[in-house]
């Protein structure tokens, strides 16, 4: 056993179990989910993002309840099943605790209740542009038509009950409250049926749900999806029918997608790779080359989750990967240890530097990958540098164990490729001019492509998902457009004075937004509104008393009708109590755009100190983006979230990012290459699979007219680092006059990698098909550049044996 290196059976085999014996360990404690957090990268998108979880915009679930036109005999009917429906999903889900907020219905006479709520505050409410109104109601024929409609209401049926209301306010000064209370209307369009959100046509209610567990999380996805589908009341009807929309269906959509194309693919690929082992080698030890990355996967993976905590399953789709780069360095030493013609040891001690030196430059890759700022990239590039430097030990011990002893080519191997001696200059050139036309291509078409920096190309939204989202628009036409204006605040009061600020800038606007600072100004704001009150009617006080004396005497009302009313102007404008706000009658419509510190749930290891946040809502346009963008410039504490804000940042920094680690990991290989080889000859030689493949997948993008995404541009920096270790076990080979297997090595290992990695071409979900069509073309173009290209830029076509 002097072949094995002058390592001992016991070492090497105590070794491999170990490897394999400590990954199954870890791999009991693998925790894995999909949260969208590690998809964004930078600070000020994931800060924008908790900001949204902070809101319960990102964890809110609209649910709606359907049923068909004919499944009762009158609306009434409908909207009884729906209302009966509505109430026990509504119950069950408000005693969950899994639930922060449920709005299924407001209270009875809501209406009445705010009106009475906000009534007594009105001079607070009155801004300037209310004067007008004022102005016109104490005008004397103004004054004389509400008293005339009072005479006529309180001698009517319903006169007992309006008495009161008409005493406080003869005037009708009640419609500026309502128009502010309009402020407040829904972006749905729905009717208010005994509490409940009921669409136009009494064929669906709406129900509102928060959760305490963020959604872009897969496990609390599932969770939340299992206990609403436990709660679902479908016993109230048979045609009943619930939608469910929200971050938590999308969710759910992508997690299912990527474990499913795991669950398929990764059999395939491992089968695959079986037979291209078997049908290249044809004995049953080259299996072993196969049990390298299941040997070395566990442990990678369970590394890589001690340092993340936990493992998203688009990471764990380089799993797959794996299998195609890290059988590469045991197909080299299979091949030489079965084919060479020198003694083992020595055929060890030769290709232990391209072996190195490939490794080297592959890792090369992972490393710059660390530095990236996506924690997805992070975590990729951890489990793949693992893989990859476990692989290369575990090959090293087992690989000669399992080579058997040199036979004749022709019965262990399949000649895929064979080098002719008499090469001739002009197939030479015709190699070169193929070439440059390559390269020309892919010099053409990189300046032309467009990087789309939107993550919503990487979702995979299920059909089920599509349809009822379509529907869900269809029956409340909620806007598409919509962006969200957040003004925070150490106190609720700061909060309430930034939220008018912002407030009397969207007024200068035409763009239509909600906002509770018509019913709910800042301290500040209601001051000088009380103040402008007062103005107005020490200047009009005395006028007025006059002529409303005349008008009430001339419709028989007695002078003591209207105390009441003149009794509320002779008090000092009263400030509304936001405390008394939250807990009035739309507690359940100011919650969802009032957010106290205790009711922002991100889990127990984001209980920071956190602000009030105050929502204005928005409809969004690219011609205001401008506008409300300068609104976080000139006001501290307000921040934009809108996807037009998000998809111009994020574009700017993945294009930073990927640029950068492009960059890089060129940077590093050619260093690598540059001190291995020395001059300039034999490393444009094997820089020449590099340079055919970023070539092949520019002038790809460009044909399809496809715009390059995130995982195209993360795939393009691996295939670097996978298309150096072709022209290096090349040009390695040839340099030493020892091409015998060159050739079949790099077409084993292209081929492998095509597999590992091609397969992803055929997931569903469009991150991992991105991934596996990029390597199918960068691979496609470097495999035949290091046959072709390699030799010849080396000025030499030496023979070899497959």
């Amino acid at each position: 056993m002097t072949a094995v290196n002058n390592l001992s059976l016991r070492f090497r085999w105590s070794v491999s179990a170990a490897i394999v014996v400590l990954g199954c360990v870890l791999l009991a404690n693998l925790k894995i989910n999909e949260n969208a957090l590690d998809l964004l990268p930078g600070q000020a998108l994931k800060s924008d993002l908790r900001l949204m979880q902070r809101l319960g915009l990102v964890d809110k679930i609209f649910l709606t309840l359907t049923i068909p036109a004919n499944a009762g005999s009158s609306k009434s009917e409908r909207q009884q099943i729906l209302k009966t429906a509505a109430e026990k999903l509504g119950t069950a889900l408000a005693g969950n605790p899994v639930f922060a907020e449920v709005l299924y219905k407001l209270p009875p006479g809501f209406e009445l209740q705010a009106y009475g709520l906000f009534r007594e505050h009105l001079p607070v409410l009155t801004e300037e542009a209310d004067l007008a109104t004022l102005r016109q109601a104490v005008r004397p024929e103004a004054v004389t038509s509400k008293l005339l409609e009072g005479y006529k209401l309180l001698n009517s049926p319903t006169g007992i009950a309006l008495g009161k209301q008409i005493q406080q306010d003869p005037l009708g000064l009640s419609s500026i409250l309502f128009g502010k209370m309009a402020a407040l209307r829904s972006t749905f369009a729905l009717d208010i049926v005994d509490g409940y959100f009921m669409s136009k046509d009494g064929t669906s209610c709406l129900l509102m749900a928060e959760s305490r567990l963020p959604l872009t999380d897969s496990d609390n996805a599932e969770k939340v999806a299992g206990l609403i589908n436990r709660n679902l009341p479908e016993s109230a009807h048979p045609a009943l029918k619930t939608l469910i929309i929200g971050s938590l269906s999308h969710t759910l959509a992508n997690s299912r997608a990527i474990q499913q194309d795991l669950s398929i693919l990764l059999p395939i690929a491992s089968i695959l790779l079986l037979l291209l082992l078997v049908f290249a080698f044809r004995d049953i030890r080259a299996l072993a080359i196969l049990a390298v990355p299941f040997a070395a996967t566990p442990l990678a993976i369970g590394i890589t989750n001690l340092f993340f905590d936990r493992i998203s399953t688009m990471a764990l789709g380089f799993g797959i990967v794996l299998l195609g780069i890290s059988v590469d360095y045991g197909i080299h030493m299979y091949l030489e240890l079965t084919r060479g013609t020198e003694p083992r040891e020595i055929i060890l001690q030769r290709i232990r530097r391209p072996i190195l030196l490939a490794a080297g430059t592959t890792i090369a890759v992972f490393l710059v990958l660390l530095f990236s700022k996506v924690p997805a990239h992070r975590q990729m590039a951890t489990l793949s540098l693992c893989g990859v430097i476990l692989s290369l030990i575990i090959s090293w011990l087992i690989i000669p164990l399992f080579s058997p002893a040199k036979t004749s080519p022709a019965n262990n191997t399949v000649s895929l490729f064979r080098y002719d001696k008499s090469a001739n200059t002009t197939r030479n050139i015709l190699i070169l001019a193929a070439w440059l036309i390559l390269m020309l291509t892919g010099l053409f078409s990189w300046p032309r492509l467009h990087y789309n920096g939107n993550l919503q190309s990487l979702d995979i939204p299920s059909k089920q998902v599509i349809e009822e989202e379509y529907l869900f628009q269809k029956i409340w036409g909620q806007p598409q457009d919509q962006a969200f204006i957040i003004s925070q605040g150490n106190t609720l009061e700061e909060a309430l004075n930034l939220n008018s600020s912002v407030y009397q800038a969207l007024q200068q606007t035409k763009t239509p937004f909600q906002s509770l600072a018509p019913l709910l100004p800042g301290p500040e704001q209601q001051a000088d509104n009380g103040e402008r009150w007062q103005q107005f009617w020490q200047h009009n006080r005395a006028e007025f008393e006059l002529l409303f004396a005349r008008a009430a005497n001339s419709q028989g009302f007695s002078a003591k009708a209207f105390q009441p009313f003149f009794s509320w102007l002779d008090q000092r404008p009263l400030l509304l109590d936001p405390a008394a706000i939250l807990t009035g009658p739309l507690q359940g419509l100011f919650t969802n755009m009032i957010r106290t510190p205790s009711r922002q749930y991100l889990g127990k290891d984001e209980q920071d100190d956190r602000q009030f946040l105050i929502t204005t809502t928005v409809t969004m346009s690219d011609a205001l983006l401008p506008v409300f963008t300068a609104l976080e410039k000139t006001l501290p504490g307000v921040v934009l979230l809108a996807n037009e804000k998000w998809r111009s940042q994020l574009e700017t920094l993945m294009k930073h990012d990927i640029l950068n680690l492009s960059f890089a990991a060129a940077l590093a290989n050619i260093v690598i290459i540059i001190i291995a080889f020395k001059s300039a000859r034999p490393v444009l030689a094997v820089l020449a699979p590099v340079l055919s493949a970023l070539a092949a997948m520019a002038a790809y993008c460009y044909l399809t007219s496809s715009d390059l995404n995130m995982m195209h541009m993360l795939m393009g920096i691996m295939i670097v680092g996978l298309s150096v270790d072709y022209g290096v076990y090349v040009v390695c080979a040839i340099e030493e006059g020892i091409s015998e297997t060159s050739t079949m090595t790099v077409t084993l290992c292209a081929a492998s990698t095509l597999i590992g990695f091609g397969v992803l071409a055929f997931a569903s979900h469009p991150a991992l098909s991105s991934l596996g069509i990029t390597a199918l073309v960068g691979i496609g173009a470097a495999w035949p550049a290091t046959l072709f290209v390699t030799p010849v830029l080396l000025g030499k076509f030496t023979g070899s044996r497959v």
